[in-house]
């Protein structure tokens, strides 16, 4: 090699480790900021908790006064926008244009229970150390209660509410934002929502009584027809699986394409699906399941653990996730409950959920 090859070649040897800095320089491929994760993206209370510390700061000694008092109170804050007082069994009186326009704009701040007419929207945060009882046809713009929260038919959330005590959602209901409760979550009709978190959620109030499984054999890798790779308690499986009906599974299943459990199979251990996961009659798996397609469930089945999809979710009918002493999350781009069925702990639809 003459000398002109040899610092050609010591060029390019210096000059590689620059190649992917320079071409992403030109086509900015990765230009977008790193994405910082904010305290309301996880923690679900976030806005309730700084709501009741404004009304802790700003109204607390006028709510003490006013909770024995048959009394209200108007009043306006400091950026202009008004609010109004109202003292135990205290009635919400609307202005003309409020009336006439069926909006109001004013924060109702109650140091009792709370209750609002119908056919209204409500487009500033609504307080009660009490309860929160809305009538039928209702907008709300956000609302938190010391006690329950009960919503009529056809009404709509835009932001956030949360129950000290229980949440209760009528049929017609339109959840936008978050719902969150400290005791449960109760919807008794069709609605629709987005981010729910409860100790104990009911998606209609009819549950039907577990039934007891049918005896169940426990399956090998050797009885399955497809061939399975084994490490660490994994079963891993490169096809597309189908267990049969009855089938008992004491091990973690990851499957590369999709996934059927026949009815009443049992999975002690988690399970995940590179495709769509077919999850039958009266199954019972007592780990986390994952897909990255879409998942369904049939009627009675129960899961222990987390549910996520990166696609949707379709649960039938007397369908329980979590317990009271566990809490789990179930999470898919769109999740559609049929009714009477109960979750405990979070259910969070990125972009719709519904109760059918």
């Amino acid at each position: 090699m003459n000398v002109a090859g040899f610092f050609t070649l010591l060029l390019v040897l210096l000059l590689l480790p620059f190649i992917p800095a320079m071409l992403e320089i030109r086509r900015k491929r990765d230009a977008q900021p790193l994405r910082i994760v904010r305290s309301y993206e996880v923690n679900v209370l976030h806005f309730a908790n700084r709501f009741q510390e404004y009304i802790d700061t700003h109204f607390g000694q006028e709510l003490k006064t006013l909770q024995n008092q048959a009394q209200t109170q108007p009043g306006e804050l400091d950026n202009g926008s008004q609010y109004f007082l109202l003292g135990r069994e205290g009635t919400i009186s609307f202005e003309h244009d409020e009336i006439s326009s069926q909006v109001t704009n004013r924060m109702f701040i109650a140091g009792s229970d709370l209750t609002l007419p119908g056919a209204m929207s409500y487009f500033n945060e609504l307080y009660a150390n009490g309860s929160i009882t809305g009538a039928d046809e209702n907008i709300y713009r956000a609302m938190l209660a010391g006690a329950d929260i009960d919503l009529g038919r056809n009404s709509m959330l835009l932001r956030w509410m949360h129950a000290k005590g229980e949440a209760r959602i009528a049929g017609g209901g339109i959840m936008y934002g978050r719902v969150s409760a400290d005791k449960r979550i109760v919807f008794t009709g069709q609605s629709r929502f987005q981010r729910l978190n409860a100790p104990q959620i009911l998606f209609g109030e009819d549950m039907a009584p577990q039934q007891t499984g049918r005896a169940r054999q426990e399956i090998k890798p050797e009885d399955l027809p497809v061939a399975v790779d084994i490490a660490a308690g994994r079963w891993l499986i490169e096809d597309d699986l189908a267990l049969a009906d009855n089938s008992s599974l004491h091990a973690d299943l990851v499957v590369t394409g999709s996934l059927r459990l026949g009815n009443n199979c049992e999975i002690h251990g988690s399970i995940k699906s590179h495709k769509t996961l077919y999850i039958q009659k009266d199954c019972a798996i007592h780990g986390s399941v994952v897909s990255i397609r879409d998942i369904y469930i049939g009627p009675g089945a129960s899961l222990a653990g987390p549910l996520i999809s990166e696609a949707n979710i379709h649960i039938a009918p007397n369908c329980r996730f979590g317990s009271a002493t566990l809490p789990t999350t179930i999470s898919a781009e769109e999740i559609h409950f049929q009714a009477n069925c109960v979750a405990h702990g979070t259910v969070w639809a990125r972009s719709s959920g519904t109760i059918s």
